[in-house]
């Protein structure tokens, strides 16, 4: 996939460790993209990226479960990943608080869940 990930190109001479968390974070999920499997779990896929490489990540995910895969993200900052749902399940302190389609989600719910009255959620 030349030019796709235009940053890595540039930096295909280092090791993996030298990248940034951005750089890493797309290093990881490209191979994906070649070859989608089934079942992604993705565990904050997002977290401490700058907003831009969010957006990047968030697309390459959606990019593969058009391609088929199930995915399943957990993440803190749940809005960032509502666009990849089918199906939300919000949880606190390790249990269920709420379960259904990112359309049907409020945000007083997500608010409640993540305590976040007053406060824009993540």
């Amino acid at each position: 996939m030349p030019g796709r990930f235009g940053v890595l190109e540039s930096r295909h001479s280092l090791h993996a460790q030298s990248l940034s968390g951005g750089e890493q974070q797309i290093l990881a999920v490209a191979p994906l993209l070649i070859q989608p499997p089934a079942l992604l779990i993705a565990d904050e896929p997002t977290l401490g990226l700058a907003p831009l490489i969010c957006e990047e990540i968030i697309g390459y995910l959606l990019e593969i479960k058009e391609r088929g895969s199930t995915i399943i993200v957990a993440d803190e900052k749940p809005r960032s990943s509502l666009a990849t749902a089918d199906q939300v399940v919000l949880m606190q302190r390790g249990q269920i608080a709420w379960i259904g389609t990112p359309t049907e989600l409020e945000t007083t719910v997500l608010d409640d869940v993540y305590h976040l009255s007053g406060s824009a959620a993540p």
